[in-house]
């Protein structure tokens, strides 16, 4: 299940992917992932050349591979056993780049949530969005996640106290 991954460390120019295999960055416009069975993906060039600002998390177990940017609008997953690529979501961006930020956690149910400065949301177990949902707070970060519900604090010193609560269902807002 995508939640019981992990964040793949790129070393130079590579990153092991376990059984999987390995991924490939040897410059700044191109990348690919050389599968364990011979079969090598090479990755679009959008992707290649973001992948070393993003965080990328792989699911050892069903070869799962998200690549998630930390300035751009996309999410792209890697189905490593199939090989298989999707765009799995465009996030709402700040329109200043350096206002950009990213924050991973996973779910009790084996999915990942995907918090950044505009939103928030779910990737299921299988790699697909299950919600997306926009929310107003550029110092938003995690306080907790249950079975239920995922809640966000503002970071921010004088709106510390803010906080909003949401469904791991459906992303439905239940206190703000």
């Amino acid at each position: 299940m995508l939640g019981e991954g992990r964040a793949v460390e790129l070393t130079a120019d590579r990153a092991a992917l376990g059984r999987w295999g390995e991924l490939i960055v040897p410059d700044i416009v191109s990348a690919r992932i050389e599968t364990a069975n011979g079969t090598t993906l090479d990755l679009d060039e959008r992707v290649a050349e973001r992948i070393r600002r993003s965080v990328r998390w792989l699911d050892d177990a069903s070869g799962l591979f998200l690549v998630i940017p930390h300035q751009d609008d996309w999410i792209v997953a890697f189905d490593l056993a199939a090989e298989e690529t999707w765009e799995v979501a465009r996030l709402e961006r700040f329109e200043e780049r350096g206002f950009r930020w990213i924050e991973v956690r996973p779910t009790p149910a084996g999915g990942l949530l995907v918090l950044y400065e505009y939103g928030l949301l779910c990737v299921g177990a299988d790699g697909h969005m299950l919600w997306h949902v926009i929310h107003d707070d550029l110092t938003a970060g995690f306080d907790s996640v249950d079975r239920d519900y995922v809640t966000i604090r503002s970071q921010f010193p004088d709106t510390a106290d803010r906080v909003s609560k949401y469904s791991l269902v459906d992303g439905r807002l239940l206190v703000s």
